[in-house]
């Protein structure tokens, strides 16, 4: 399907602000129309309260009050998330710590939470943090960079979550609600222009009743930017067009029976991916420069790289240079109905993803490496949650799971090294055994095509018992029985460069990726396996508030949990097979493990002020999965790590202060490291003297792969009126990241230093809410940290150290805001 141009959302606006006008909500109807109404004076009054709102969390697929949860989540209100006109994960990451949300070059982002999380996205990977979007999990990582909008609610669950999504939620979850139908007519407008990178943002929504019983809303963005960066030729990047759309419908069908269907779109295409080159040493800088490279290896947002070769990837991409085109949909039917004491909630998902990222994997203007990464994926999933009160005091929740999903991902990578290139011919005829004379080559030009396809099947059933022992005590016992079959099949076709599937004689090409990269023919590489984990969880309750009802305190609680869960083994993009068709590398990974202790309180105070929880935790993991690529190689792979521990500590604070002040902040503290991994592969370059002995190192007691020790974050907001008319608001946050490193096997030049995030936000509106005008700051100390660095490829094969890639974070940018309500 061709992506829909952004201009035309243009002409969806003015048909849909030509409709009868309304006073937006923030609440979604998630109830019978009549009994959602929003509070009239809260309208006609912006002025907050001298006390915290309630905050009621759905991330456990039930309604719970955040200061009632047994768990540590932190909670982002859609109206906080839109203050500063954030639309991706990393925003959320911005003010959540312990939540590390990182660039790839391949588009995709990193998303890790207490230090263990997917650091790599390619190959059917699936995801430590998962994803869930108004009830429906999505296990791929391009949902991630979906984009956010017209949102009520984010929460971020920190630590396993196996009981109550399953697998592949080892580290924590991320689930996200969108604002649904209002009880009464309402239309909006956002438009936004930032002038560092052209960007231009046009948001409408527009929902409400049709009739009683039935209520819609409908919301679509369009989003283009020019980027920071800038390419050689003198052109801005990286550019960006994306199209958000979203539609629900909400039918009351009676007082005990709902339906609710939404479905959501995001088109999407990037034009030059802005990864350079930071950091080459003298012999990688003069190689690339013999291959007519004039790159200055220097974080500067100044692009040499981006144009094509004639090979495969630009053949397959949109526009013959780097960037990234991808189309995502998903549908999801939620009935919910009940039937006396008995709740019954049915969630129907449904999910397709057609995404194709080019890639000039040489950073640098010379046609060196090029790859194209294919990642397709269609997934049906059902559950059926049914929950009872047994007795007063004993309250039941079972319920049974089944997911397909059939996912493709592949690689193609363009290699050619031109005429007059000794250093390299060189390195080819010694990596391929004498078959080449280095004396007699002119050039050398190969392409590889290799594809995985992978069907997974899921069955899973799974329920908890919460017993009320005393007015103020309760234990929950909950369980998770999950089996899994997974078959993958992976095809690979090597040789002429741009066309390897052809008839004709790959010659120096194929010795190129025989030999060099040990990459060759696959023809149906087939493998099955089954997996069967049983997940139990055990929370403990103690509601001390009600036992010792403190005079400055309004509730306080305290809980202890232990949980288990798994993340799903699978297949990977092997590089190639031997005379007996058995994969050169291993093809299959195997389950990771967790088991998880936390400890938590939380308080409200001072007359419903102050809202403050804290909670220390210690997660165990065995066989983590983590992924590298190896030093000749241009592919992906993934490894059972052995065991690894997570401990530490966070907590979270909210106080309103008078009228006119709040304040707002949280902090992390994490240890992650291995517990064991003796036989870790070195990094690239590193010596005996360093630790690597044949070729492997210990890194039992070493830290895990972009785990800062520690994270914060602050805010203060302020709102005063203007006369009786007017409302003047100023938001200040600020966050702080320690220092990590991007590296798993610990290469102590691959990280970066600690840096802080400073948005800024000024505002005037009405005092009823129809209109507002903003200036928004973001980064506004102008940090220039990178958010990714890996090795550039093959830089380890023609030099004795590797040289290195990567991303600087966005510079300052100044937007103008304007929203409008009708």
């Amino acid at each position: 399907m061709k992506a829909t141009k952004p201009s035309s959302l243009v002409i969806c606006a003015m048909l849909l602000v030509s409709l009868p006008s309304y006073a937006q909500t923030e609440s979604e109807r998630s109830s019978a129309l009549s009994s959602s109404a929003p509070d009239v004076s809260a309208k006609n009054s912006r002025r907050k309260p001298v006390v915290l709102e309630e905050v009621m969390v759905t991330a456990r697929k039930r309604d719970e009050s955040l200061a009632d949860t047994t768990y540590s989540v932190f909670a982002i209100s859609g109206e906080q998330f839109e203050k500063f006109d954030s639309s991706n994960f990393d925003n959320v990451a911005e003010s959540t710590p312990g939540l590390i949300i990182t660039d790839t070059p391949v588009g995709a982002p990193s998303i890790v939470i207490r230090g263990v999380g997917s650091v790599a996205t390619l190959n059917p990977f699936d995801l430590t943090v998962g994803l869930a979007i108004d009830g429906v999990y999505f296990g791929n990582s391009h949902w991630f960079q979906a984009g956010l909008f017209d949102v009520a609610q984010i929460e971020v669950l920190r630590g396993p979550q196996g009981v109550d999504f399953g697998k592949n939620t080892t580290a924590g979850l991320i689930n996200v609600r969108s604002k649904g139908p209002g009880s009464e007519l309402e239309a909006g407008v956002k438009l936004n222009y930032e002038a560092e990178t052209k960007e231009e943002v046009l948001q409408v929504g527009v929902g409400g009743p049709v009739s009683d019983a039935l209520g819609f809303r409908l919301a679509v963005q369009s989003r283009q930017n020019t980027g920071y960066q800038t390419t050689i030729f003198g052109e801005d990047a990286p550019k960006l067009e994306r199209l958000l759309a979203r539609g629900t419908l909400l039918w009351d069908v009676t007082d005990y029976l709902t339906v609710k269907y939404t479905i959501f779109g995001s088109d999407f295409e990037k034009r030059m991916l802005g990864s350079e080159l930071i950091e080459c040493n003298s012999e990688y800088q003069g190689f690339i420069a013999t291959l007519g490279s004039t790159d200055d290896c220097a974080a500067d947002d100044l692009l040499y790289g981006g144009e094509l070769g004639d090979g495969l990837a630009k053949k397959r991409s949109a526009h013959g240079i780097s960037g990234q085109k991808g189309e995502m949909r998903s549908h999801a039917l939620n009935v919910d109905w009940d039937i006396g004491d008995l709740s019954i909630v049915a969630t129907t998902g449904y999910q397709t993803l057609d995404i194709y990222t080019a890639q000039d994997s040489d950073f640098t203007n010379i046609q060196f490496i090029d790859s194209g990464f294919v990642e397709d994926l269609v997934a049906l999933a059902q559950e059926v949650r049914m929950s009872y009160p047994i007795t007063d005091s004993i309250y039941s929740v079972f319920g049974v799971f089944y997911e397909t999903a059939d996912r493709d991902n592949g690689i193609d990578v363009d290699i050619r090294v031109g005429p007059n290139n000794p250093t390299i011919y060189a390195v080819l005829a010694a990596d391929v055994g004498g078959l080449l004379d280095p004396n007699a080559l002119t050039s050398v030009a190969g392409t590889s095509s290799a594809l995985l396809a992978t069907q997974t099947e899921t069955v899973a059933i799974f329920g908890d018992l919460t017993l009320d022992l005393t007015d103020s005590l309760s234990v929950n016992f909950g369980m998770r029985y999950t089996e899994e079959r997974k078959e993958g099949t992976m095809n690979q076709e090597v040789g002429q460069y741009g066309d390897p599937g052809s008839d004709a004689d790959g010659g120096e090409g194929t010795l190129l990726f025989n030999g060099a990269l040990n990459r060759t023919d696959i023809d149906n590489l087939n493998q099955s396996r089954i997996s069967r984990h049983l997940d139990p969880s055990v929370v403990v309750k103690w509601d001390f508030y009600t036992d010792f009802p403190l005079s400055f305190l309004d509730s306080g609680q305290t809980y202890f949990s232990y949980k288990e869960g798994y993340k799903s083994g699978g297949f990977d993009l092997v590089a190639g097979v031997d005379e007996n068709g058995q994969p050169n590398s291993p093809y299959e990974f195997f389950d990771e493990t967790v088991i998880g202790y936390e400890a938590g309180l939380k308080v409200e105070a001072l007359d419903n002020t102050v809202r403050a929880s804290l909670a220390a935790f210690y997660t165990a993991y065995d066989d983590l999965q983590i992924q590298f690529t190896p030093p000749n190689a241009t592919i992906i792979n993934t490894l059972n790590a052995g065991s690894s521990l997570t401990k530490g500590i966070e907590g979270d604070l909210k106080w309103v202060i008078n009228h006119a002040f709040s304040f707002d902040m949280s902090a992390s503290y994490v240890i992650a490291e291995y517990d064991e991994f003796r036989e870790a592969p070195c990094y690239p370059g590193q010596s005996e003297e360093a630790g690597c002995v044949n070729g492997t190192q210990d890194l039992s007691g070493e830290s895990l792969a972009a785990a800062p020790k520690y994270s914060g974050s602050f805010g203060l907001n302020y709102e005063q009126p203007i006369g009786s008319d007017l409302l003047f608001s100023a938001t200040l946050q600020s966050s702080y990241t320690d220092e990590i490193n991007f590296n798993v096997f610990g290469d102590p030049t691959g990280g970066r230093d600690e840096f802080w995030v400073s948005n800024m936000r000024l505002g005037l509106s009405d005092i009823e809410g129809s209109w507002d005008v903003a200036l928004m700051g973001r980064n506004i100390l102008n940090e220039r940290s990178l958010s990714l660095r890996g090795e550039a490829p093959l830089s380890s094969i023609v030099a004795s150290t590797p040289s290195y890639y990567g991303n600087l974070m966005p510079p300052r940018t100044l937007a103008i805001l304007l929203s409008f309500q009708f």
